[in-house]
């Protein structure tokens, strides 16, 4: 009897050992099962992220693709618009009689350009000499005529705009400056100035404007509108400017403009030369050659340029062919002597060390506080007004005048440009 009941309970721990071995294995199998259900839902997951991103990738590559052709048919349509433009130009010049044919250097009103870059034959062996803003001072810009003819009786005049407003005798100098034109073309050149481009005509009001400030000269030919040959004065001055060049660029790099060079309209605008393929593509900064203004800072926008702008635009010239290393510009006028060199000093020196010194000058001998015009040391009366000299492969030879000597004499040399 007590044999019998061992085997009993020696057959009850059997099967009960058997019982949970049996349920290991079936729950390491489901285990197992469940493992490998896991790792191919895994694995699956995977391949559809591999493929949404492989799909993503093509729709961003055909994305940027599209963009692109939008960019190109958008560049494309914007110079097929200058060209266009261009073309309208064209003929309306060539139905409009201008009282005067050509300039110096070959430039032809017929085919006017923004920037002029006449070829070296053009330019070699002749004796340029350049006037800045004389708004309107005859007597000052007669003097220095006087002046370069005893220098070189040959010379070609080159004006840096603004030959009108805040004096009296505007009339006198743009009459002179179109009597030159008609008798001697060859030997002057006008650059046009802020104060020559806002000039117009107010056909809703019968009478001559301006776009500028102060703005003297619109008023004074509308005052005398009824007096002979002062309408068609004003009218074939208006034909003129809106042809003349913003820019003359010559051969050996020196860029003469009345203002500055192209800038970004705001501080997060990428570089507005980025799209110029042709040098007729710079025909839209023709406002900003004219009116911008060229500062002592690394980076500026908004109609002032600063160092990166000036070296933005010797680079893209570059790109086109053309050489630019250094720049003759008018505009600002300066302290009690008419003239000054802009190497942008407050940039650190080992950032502009490249960057020729920029020359600005104006042909102003007097103050004129009426209109602004602040004196910055000096005579209240009268200021020394700056001519120069073309010099190949150099910032032109400053000229000014003394009232003490009632002589022109040339300036010291600058030590890092002129």
């Amino acid at each position: 009897m007590t044999l019998l009941i061992f085997y009993i309970i020696t057959i009850y721990v059997i099967a009960l050992i058997l019982g949970v071995a049996v349920g290991v294995l079936v729950a390491d199998y489901q285990t197992n099962n469940y493992r490998e259900k896991i790792l191919k839902e895994c694995e699956q997951s995977m391949d559809k992220i591999l493929t949404l991103k492989a799909e993503n990738e093509k729709k961003e590559q055909e994305l940027k693709r599209q963009q692109e052709q939008i960019t190109q048919r958008q560049t494309e349509l914007w110079r097929r618009e200058k060209a266009l433009q261009a073309e309208r130009v064209k003929l309306e010049n060539d139905k409009e009689e201008l009282p005067v044919a050509t300039m110096a250097f070959g430039y032809d009103f017929k085919a006017p350009s923004t920037v002029y870059c006449p070829d070296e034959s053009l330019i070699d062996g002749k004796n340029i000499w350049f006037i800045g803003d004389c708004h309107g001072e005859f007597d000052t810009v007669q003097s220095a005529l006087s002046f370069i003819s005893t220098q070189d009786t040959d010379a070609v005049i080159v004006f840096l705009g603004d030959i009108f407003d805040r004096f009296a005798d505007g009339d006198k100098v743009a009459k002179l400056i179109l009597q030159k034109m008609s008798e001697t073309p060859d030997k002057i050149f006008w650059i046009a100035g802020n104060h020559d481009d806002g000039l117009y005509w107010d056909e809703s009001r019968n009478c001559f404007a301006s776009n500028v400030r102060p703005q003297e000269f619109c008023h004074w030919l509308t005052k005398h509108i009824a007096e002979q040959g002062i309408k068609d004065l004003g009218l074939q001055l208006i034909k003129i400017i809106k042809r003349l060049p913003a820019v003359l660029l010559l051969p050996d790099g020196l860029c003469v403009v009345h203002g500055g060079v192209p800038s970004p309209d705001g501080v997060f605008d990428d570089d507005p030369l980025v799209q110029v393929r042709s040098m007729d593509d710079l025909g839209k900064f023709r406002h900003d050659f004219i009116y911008n203004r060229i500062v002592d800072a690394k980076d500026k926008c908004g109609g002032e340029c600063g160092m990166v702008q000036v070296v933005n635009f010797y680079n893209k010239l570059q790109t086109l062919g053309k050489k630019a290393n250094r720049l003759l510009r008018g505009h600002d006028h300066g302290g009690a002597k008419r003239y000054y060199w802009n190497s942008f000093p407050s940039v650190p020196s080992a950032e502009n060390k490249d960057i020729a010194p920029i020359l600005t000058m104006t042909t102003i001998s007097h103050w004129n506080v009426e209109n602004g015009e602040t004196p910055r040391g000096g005579n209240l009366s009268y200021t020394i007004p700056a001519i120069a000299k073309y010099r190949p492969g150099n910032l032109p030879k400053v000229y000014c005048y003394y009232p003490n000597t009632q002589t022109w004499q040339a300036e010291e040399e600058q030590q890092n440009g002129n």
